[in-house]
């Protein structure tokens, strides 16, 4: 399997545990103290363009391009926590996210046995699906505007959650890069936009 080839690629562990474990403790301190709710999912928290997502983004540009080849320009970042009967409805990217990752940074399922992932599942470029199970510190790199990809509902136990990081970039010899450079913001780790 191949980024070029299939349109996506599997990295096992590409973070390590103790980023993890730090990121997995920000991000359900972050809940606690500033639960924020995107619209599309109803009592689930998440963040665009925070401040240790913008950092993680950056750090990971240069993993980002030795498994795709590429020379990419970063456009943004976003987690979100998922809970007991959440999904991903089965889409492709906007512009702004011509190549990304999906890392997932910690996971606590109630009632389930200690093996269970909840996959995301992907199609590649001849259009068959795979289901991809992440554990911890794994990461999904794939072409976003063209590989479709979901999840089914998360069943797992009340309590129980995962959190997930995605991390948003453009070919720097692409389309998109100079309109699409940073999300139209000032720079990364800022909201500000460029035109506003």
């Amino acid at each position: 399997m191949t980024f070029e080839n299939d349109g996506y690629v599997h990295v096992k562990k590409m973070i390590s545990k103790d980023i993890c474990d730090i990121v997995r403790r920000y991000t359900l301190y972050d809940r606690y103290n500033n639960f924020t709710v995107h619209e599309g999912f109803p009592g689930t928290h998440c963040q665009y363009a925070d401040n240790l997502s913008e950092s993680l983004l950056m750090f990971l540009k240069p993993e980002i391009e030795k498994y795709t080849q590429m020379k990419i320009i970063p456009t943004y970042s976003y987690f979100r926590v998922y809970g007991p009967g959440d999904y991903l409805f089965e889409h492709i990217d906007l512009k702004s996210c011509e190549i990304s990752a999906t890392v997932t940074f910690a996971f606590d399922f109630k009632e389930k046995s200690d093996d269970y992932r909840w996959p995301l599942y992907v199609y590649n470029t001849n259009n068959e699906k795979s289901y991809l199970n992440m554990d911890v510190g794994d990461a999904v790199i794939y072409k976003g505007c063209e590989v479709k990809h979901g999840r089914d509902y998360l069943r797992a136990g009340k309590g129980s959650y995962q959190i997930q990081y995605f991390f948003h970039y453009v070919d720097a010899n692409g389309p998109y890069a100079d309109e699409f450079k940073y999300d139209k913001r000032v720079a990364i780790g800022t909201k500000k936009r460029k035109y506003s």
